[in-house]
């Protein structure tokens, strides 16, 4: 039965992180239409669970039911499927990660609820993101080209990254930024130090020259004027060009 629940998860689930009563938890679900009711109920009756009606039938569509478990319960069985998923093997490996942290990092409160900090919200966010990444649908957004230069860090997940990821996975940034230097679609560089001037030779940089297409970022336009780096990083822009 695990391998077959694993193929409906592949084909027809959704594993996230749902925000519900202030709380971020592993949610596990199910969505077919009536067709499908036969499937959904064996699986509330093999992991628990409810199916319910999702979307009514209309002039196009059939009924939509679903079938959804939340929590530690979601995340057990998650962890039952776990070797038999393909398409979803790496949200899955996530979700449980991100529950093994609640299990063992959350302190408990004398009725037994977990004691949600700062730092847990946090972390529980940067997973959120980077499952909700994972489960974007459509094309990749288009993305600028890239200098050929090794970034300081990169912006991902509401959190700044080292750009190399350990055998355990991010790691994120605990350096200092320059006060100069460029951003590009979330890669921070360095400004590089020019090399001495030679007869014959040309003063030449391994970044772009700034324009003013480049003080865009996903909201908006950053003011035409020049400004430190630092500050473009503690707003979260993703693509500068700053003095």
């Amino acid at each position: 039965m695990d391998a077959y629940a694993a193929g409906l998860i592949d084909g027809e689930g959704y594993i996230g992180i749902v925000e519900a009563s202030g709380y971020l938890s592993v949610r596990l679900k199910i969505s077919m239409s009536d067709k499908g009711r036969p499937a959904l109920d064996l699986m509330a009756k093999t992991y628990g669970g409810k199916v319910t009606d999702e979307r009514p039938a209309d002039d196009k569509t059939r009924a939509t039911l679903v079938w959804r478990l939340s929590g530690s319960k979601a995340s057990e069985v998650i962890r039952r499927v776990y070797p038999w998923l393909q398409v979803k093997r790496e949200i899955a490996r996530l979700a449980l990660e991100y529950q093994e942290i609640i299990d063992t990092r959350a302190e408990r409160r004398p009725n037994g609820h977990k004691a949600w900090t700062e730092e847990m919200r946090r972390t529980a966010r940067i997973y959120r993101d980077r499952i909700k990444e994972l489960n974007r649908r459509g094309p990749d957004p288009e993305r600028r080209p890239l200098p050929p230069l090794k970034p300081l860090a990169i912006y991902r997940w509401g959190a700044w990254w080292e750009p190399d990821e350990s055998l355990f996975g991010p790691v994120e940034f605990q350096g200092q930024f320059p006060m100069s230097g460029s951003m590009i679609d979330g890669h921070v560089y360095a400004r590089p130090t020019p090399a001495p001037r030679t007869a014959g030779s040309a003063c030449s940089s391994l970044l772009p020259t700034p324009t003013v297409d480049d003080s865009k970022n996903a909201t908006g336009r950053i003011s035409g004027q020049m400004q430190s780096l630092a500050t473009a990083v503690v707003h979260g822009r993703k693509t500068a060009t700053l003095t």
